[in-house]
């Protein structure tokens, strides 16, 4: 990855930060959406609270540190070249101009349009009165989607580069831009005003979809042809398009591990060697806030490690609803210990008020009770004195069956999980 982070010229007018935002609004979600009502993770990722430092701009090969109250950081992972060719449904055999695949199963269709199509080229309008400006984007930040009947789909703005320029675009949720060929040339439009605000042509990522159905339990296959329709948007299969209705797009390859530092934030062990981690202190309010996050070569999140200093351990474990349950789907003991805690890592699923489930990957003590409130559940630790480990690793997940959580757990996205949670050391005021 290049010292200097890319940003694309659009990023640069306010009109487009408003936008995404009035997408976010029409969807009725962002990737840290949180229908139980608990403050996971403390601030956004996008946010920079006064007082943010950072700690780290890249993922490290520096050695963890040895000394450790959550385990070893000796873990190994196999070594395979990753491909980044996708999956494609198409007749074409790779894609076009150096482009690289959102998630495995890219459709890109065999036709004069979609050979065309460029993310360094593609057109955005900024609104009525203005002319497209090129959007500048690079395969690494902008991976594509699909590309079918005229419409190409792909990522505007990635978790990871979100992170990364969010000085410059504040309140921008990571979205899926659509852009249509003219015959001429390919335009990412804008479209007529939401609550107040433009908004180009764009939807969510399914895997985030699925994380919503709402009171009424709408489907996520439902909500994202609603999207489309709104927009005017009609192909031959919306999947070709937008992508496949699953519950991730990560890839199965393998990869080499290496060992990542971020010691500051109290946190170190290994993460595979296609992903990018941050790290950073923030003060907010009254609580110091210590992040680690971790993407894949996608931009997507892959884990985020949060630590918190706070005055006040009551209402750091507020729970607004005391009769929504949890079920622990999956356990596999770590052989590692927090605090003299012996821990697991879980697959993790709860209710909302409305019965919609949603599932978590989390770092518990193995002691906790298969199922139960999740007001008892332990959503954080204690590391000594006022400081707290966030035992979320990676919410949500929008499981539609137990048949896709059987998969899930035989992927390679929870083989990585356990390795990278087998190998984290995690320390607080007790061993500083």
């Amino acid at each position: 990855m290049d010292s200097e982070v890319h940003k694309q010229a659009w990023y640069t007018r306010p009109a487009v930060w408003i936008a995404a935002v009035a997408v976010a609004a029409v969807i009725g979600i962002i990737w840290a959406f949180n229908p139980l009502g608990f403050n996971n993770g403390g601030s956004q990722s996008g946010g920079n609270p006064s007082g943010t430092t950072n700690s780290s701009t890249e993922g490290s090969s520096s050695a963890a540190g040895s000394s450790s109250t959550a385990g070893s950081s000796n873990a190994t992972g196999t070594t395979s070249a990753s491909s980044s060719a996708p999956s494609q449904s198409g007749s074409q055999t790779s894609l076009p101009n150096g482009l690289a695949p959102a998630h495995p199963e890219v459709y890109w269709e065999d036709s004069e349009a979609c050979r065309e199509f460029d993310v360094k080229t593609v057109m955005i309008q900024q609104g009525k009165d203005a002319e497209p400006v090129a959007f500048n984007g690079t395969s690494v930040d902008n991976p594509v989607v699909g590309c079918v009947d005229d419409y190409a789909a792909f990522v505007g703005l990635s978790d990871r580069t979100a992170y990364e320029q969010q000085d410059q675009i504040q309140d921008f949720p990571t979205t899926i831009l659509i852009a249509q060929w003219n015959g001429e040339r390919w335009l990412v439009d804008d479209r007529p005003e939401a609550e107040g605000a433009p908004y180009n042509t764009s939807v969510n990522f399914y895997p985030n979809l699925r994380t919503f159905q709402g009171s009424d339990n709408t489907p996520s296959s439902e909500l994202m042809v609603i999207r489309l329709n709104a927009q005017g948007i009609t192909v031959s299969d919306p999947e070709k398009l937008v992508g496949p209705n699953r519950v991730t797009w990560a890839f199965e390859s393998t990869a080499s591990w290496k060992a990542f530092d971020a010691s500051k934030q109290g946190f170190a062990g290994q993460m595979r060697s296609d992903w990018t981690f941050h790290a950073k202190t923030s003060k907010v309010g009254n609580m110091t806030e210590d992040h680690a996050w971790f993407f894949d070569k996608t931009g997507s999140t892959a884990f985020h490690l949060y630590r918190v200093a706070t005055p006040s351990e009551e209402e750091l474990k507020l729970c607004p609803n005391k009769s929504l349950p949890y079920e622990i789907d999956k356990a596999e003991p770590l052989g590692t210990q927090l605090e003299n805690q012996d821990l697991s890592l879980a697959l993790v699923t709860s209710q909302d008020e409305y019965g919609n489930e949603f599932t978590s990957v989390s770092l518990i003590p193995s002691s906790t009770p298969s199922s139960g409130k999740y007001c008892d559940f332990p959503r954080y630790v204690s590391l000594g004195g006022d400081q707290f480990f966030d035992t979320t690793l990676r919410p949500l997940y929008g499981f539609e069956s137990d048949a896709e959580k059987e998969e899930f757990l035989a992927s390679q996205v929870w083989r990585d999980s356990l390795e990278f949670a087998k190998s984290l050391t995690i320390e607080g005021n007790s061993a500083q």
